[in-house]
């Protein structure tokens, strides 16, 4: 039957029309969102000199690449002394121009140069603290992982926008009145119903994850997925004990849930509403005011999973968001957990019941 239902998703024009603006909406998602704003712009900007030394003095801290480090700082900042005490002589007239130009050619390193060495060190400094754990990596890569464009917020948009055409519209098309001439099965129906909203809600957002961590694998390799989320410094003081791929796995699947949450209320919304659109606009209605609550039961009670990156960011910013730390991420997802089965219960009692 949810194979029945999954055909059924996609025989009316509107329903495909929708299918095409939701891939159309992800694809600008995609392709359009600006990078995260807690990469660092600076090696972006020097990312080929960045990584030329990452393959130097990245991986596993240890003292000789910590000193080779140093003598490369120490032979950059000289070079800079000399290259503006040089600028200071050519702006008292005492040499010209065209020495100042051959000289600016033999330059070793530019300013962004400098700064990136800067960053690196700091980075080595931040593992040096705990090296058994820590890793020096392109973090910026990783960063945009937790933080960068995702198809999940499209395919959250999908989901809620498919259940509501789905489930409201057996009563928009009388299609619900042949339905409670049977004796039995409506439920099953509702069900059938449902399931197939959740497998094209995740077709949308799963690949996608899958997508980015592939590239990551191409990007970067396999040598950094099991260090520590702490080697990014995003997430120096995160709660969080998970290593990298660990934290990408579950955000993914705190994302999946967001995604059940979101066709749990908003098949319920269409049975009680009987209306498409009112159940769109009953969903926004719903998170507006749990919105109004206090941050703290917003997200102890689960409703902060359709926005599961915050649970994994959050905890980066202190231990003053108890939230965010691991027991308050577990008690959201007992809530969301407990909400999305009473949703779809109620929704499939009434369905049955024709409430």
């Amino acid at each position: 039957m949810i194979g029945y239902e999954l055909k059924q998703c996609f025989v009316k024009r509107e329903n495909l029309l929708l299918a095409a603006a939701g891939l159309l909406v992800c694809f600008l998602y995609v392709g359009l969102k600006k990078p995260a704003v807690q990469i660092n712009r600076y090696i972006e900007d020097d990312r080929e000199f960045y990584m030329q030394e990452l393959s130097l003095y990245g991986g596993a801290y240890d003292e000789a690449k910590d000193e080779a480090l140093r003598l490369e700082e120490k032979a950059a900042g000289e070079e800079d002394k000399r290259f503006g005490a040089m600028l200071t002589r050519e702006f008292f007239g005492e040499i010209g121009i065209e020495e100042v130009a051959r000289e600016t050619e033999n330059l070793k390193y530019s300013r962004k140069n400098l700064t990136t060495l800067n960053y690196l060190r700091r980075q080595t400094d931040y593992v040096k603290k705990s090296p058994a754990e820590r890793r020096i990596i392109y973090q910026n890569g990783w960063i945009e992982l937790f933080y960068g464009s995702s198809l999940f917020f499209p395919a959250l948009l999908w989901t809620v926008l498919l259940s509501a055409t789905i489930f409201a519209g057996d009563y928009e098309t009388g299609m619900y009145d042949l339905a409670r001439s049977f004796v039995k099965g409506r439920r099953r129906k509702y069900f059938a119903k449902f399931f197939a909203c959740l497998t094209v809600g995740c077709a949308f957002y799963i690949p996608s994850g899958i997508f980015r961590i592939v590239k990551l694998i191409v990007d970067f390799g396999l040598n950094d997925f099991n260090v520590s989320l702490n080697s990014v410094s995003a997430f120096s003081i995160c709660f969080y004990s998970f290593s990298l791929i660990g934290t990408a796995l579950v955000l993914c699947a705190l994302r999946i849930l967001g995604i059940v949450f979101a066709a749990a209320l908003t098949a319920l919304l269409s049975v009680m509403l009987k209306n498409s659109v009112k159940a769109a606009v009953g969903f926004a209605a719903f998170f507006a005011l749990v919105g109004a609550l206090p941050r703290s039961v917003f997200y102890y009670l689960g409703f902060g999973i359709i926005s599961p990156a915050d649970y994994i960011v959050g905890a980066g910013y202190g231990a003053n968001r108890l939230y965010f730390l691991p027991a308050g991420l577990t008690v959201a997802c007992i809530f969301a957990v407990l909400f999305s089965f009473l949703f779809v219960l109620c929704g499939s009692l009434m369905y049955e019941e024709g409430v």
